[in-house]
């Protein structure tokens, strides 16, 4: 069965034809990790990024309408995706940022008490 546009393509998908989906892998991948790189500036990264962008459209196919075009709705999803791995990231990276500054005030204590412990006593 030919399917001559992308929007007939997802409207098979949909049905349940879920092996078509590498027919729409097959005409954007290129174009999706091109972004996927362009965004996040990674290459290992980006292929991650391509992968589960696919997966999402899999995953959310029957919000696909069909008042947009395929494309559009593929790009949007890509943009999500990188955005939500690079949120993740700066949480990360907010996250040990926290984590060290903790581990220095608990060190900082930790010696205070040592010296104070360590200070000869007055009586």
């Amino acid at each position: 069965m030919d399917y001559p546009s992308d929007e007939a393509t997802m409207r098979a998908i949909q049905e349940g034809h879920l092996d078509l989906l590498g027919t729409l892998f097959g005409r954007y991948s290129g174009k999706v990790l091109g972004r996927c790189f362009q965004m996040v500036g990674d290459r290992h990264h980006a292929d991650d990024l391509l992968q589960e962008s696919f997966l999402r459209v899999l995953r959310y196919r029957d919000s696909f309408k069909g008042t947009a075009r395929f494309s559009t709705w593929l790009y949007r999803i890509v943009t999500n995706v990188c955005l939500d791995h690079l949120r993740a990231g700066n949480r990360r990276d907010i996250a040990v940022e926290e984590l060290a500054s903790q581990s220095r005030d608990f060190t900082a204590r930790s010696q205070g008490q040592i010296h104070r412990n360590n200070a000869p006593s007055s009586t």
